[in-house]
């Protein structure tokens, strides 16, 4: 049973109210955002170092519990077949449909592109957290966050450089003046 007052109120605490004070402290004073530009890179590292952490302490929440985790490597292998076939599948449906949206705006499509298959393990795994906290398969749970946000970093880098050539391309294109367009000179990754 999941109490939802409960969740929420953790969630709030846990997501809402640190996104909230940075925004604040961001608009309030004008020099937080020249230190943090000044020290993007410790930043970084603090954030990364920041979710390795939160991902080691559920694991080691789950397997510590006296309460055995039944669960054998097919399913595993299974569940991660799932989450890569998913994640492919919203990166089709959202290139097609971003197509369809904005075919003369490349910027924005491939904006879209990452915007709407994007899952952040920073953003799943405390609002898992909050909703099974004292879950003994709380770790079980987090696995399908912790392939996808791997899968979809490796994925979407992999695919930058050529997205990056694609909207050079189809902006050169769509700069030039309509009578020296030649016919299927548009046939690039983003046609």
């Amino acid at each position: 049973e999941i109490d939802v007052t409960s969740v929420f109120l953790k969630l709030c605490l846990r997501v809402l109210v640190p996104v909230a004070g940075g925004q604040v402290l961001r608009r309030q004073c004008g020099s937080v955002d020249g230190f943090v530009g000044k020290n993007k890179a410790y930043f970084t590292t603090c954030r990364e170092w920041a979710l390795v952490f939160i991902v080691y302490t559920v694991f080691c929440k789950n397997f510590s519990s006296n309460d055995p985790v039944d669960i054998d490597l097919p399913s595993v292998m299974w569940m991660a077949f799932g989450q890569l076939s998913c994640l492919l599948l919203s990166m089709w449906l959202a290139w097609v449909s971003l197509k369809a949206l904005y075919q003369n705006e490349p910027r924005l499509r491939v904006t879209g592109f990452y915007a709407c298959h994007h899952k952040s393990a920073a953003m799943g795994i405390p609002m898992l957290n909050a909703i099974y906290e004292n879950d003994p398969m709380l770790g079980i749970y987090t696995l399908p966050l912790l392939i996808w946000h791997p899968a979809q970093l490796l994925i979407g880098s992999s695919l930058a450089p050529k997205l990056a050539d694609g909207v050079e391309g189809i902006e050169k294109y769509l700069n030039l003046p309509i009578e020296e367009r030649l016919p299927g000179t548009r046939s690039t990754f983003f046609a």
